[in-house]
């Protein structure tokens, strides 16, 4: 159990505790969190449970220590071991990892989705925030293309198609989404017709030419 969880918890603990105090009944507790909570309310189960300890004089609001073996293996060493087997194959499959680190599958899936916040997307294991790699890979495009754009962005437009041409040939910008991949803009090059009321024709040499951002 990750430290958020453990304070997640011992807030409603301190809630129950609160409004138990106070004399209200267990399912106006549970209530009253789930309209406060609303989805991270805890379930009426655990507001009876609490509130009865409460009751009884129970003062803390922590968790009683569990019997049996200590959780041992979700160590720092552990975590940054599975982190760069992860990070050289992003398809690596977690019983492959659990026989190289000798680590059960429990505790790979307990670093996977508490410490390394990773889900798996497309057969691939993906950071569901930006990793400092990724961040720092965006701030370096935008420092070049705010370099490209100068102090005028608005010109860098016509700044290409002036590198390409311009009255020869044109480009067209095209925004998808794809499932897997996210947003994508693919480049399109097309050669103008002579006549500006005359339909646009393909150019052979460069119909179908595409360059595709990410």
């Amino acid at each position: 159990m990750t430290d958020t969880t453990m304070l997640k918890k011992m807030k409603h603990h301190a809630v129950i505790k609160f409004l138990t105090k106070q004399g209200k009944s267990q399912n106006i507790i549970h209530k009253e969190m789930v309209a406060i909570y609303q989805d991270s309310a805890p379930s009426l189960s655990t507001v009876q449970k609490w509130s009865s300890e409460f009751k009884r004089g129970r003062e803390s609001i922590e968790d009683d220590p569990h019997s049996g073996r200590p959780v041992t293996a979700t160590t720092k060493e552990n975590v940054k071991k599975i982190e760069k087997l992860v990070m050289e194959d992003a398809r690596i499959k977690i019983k492959m990892l659990a026989e190289m680190t000798n680590l059960s599958v429990g505790t790979i899936f307990t670093i996977f989705h508490d410490h390394l916040n990773l889900s798996k997307v497309c057969a691939r294991w993906m950071p569901q925030m930006l990793m400092a790699p990724q961040k720092q890979v965006r701030v370096e495009c935008c420092m070049e293309f705010s370099e490209l754009c100068g102090e005028d962005p608005s010109s860098i437009l016509t700044r290409l198609l002036l590198e390409m041409k311009l009255g020869f040939i044109t480009m067209t910008l095209k925004v998808s989404r794809r499932p897997c991949s996210g947003i994508k803009m693919v480049l399109t090059l097309r050669r103008n017709s002579k006549s500006l009321h005359q339909p646009e024709k393909p150019w052979p040499q460069y119909f179908g030419t595409q360059r595709e951002f990410y």
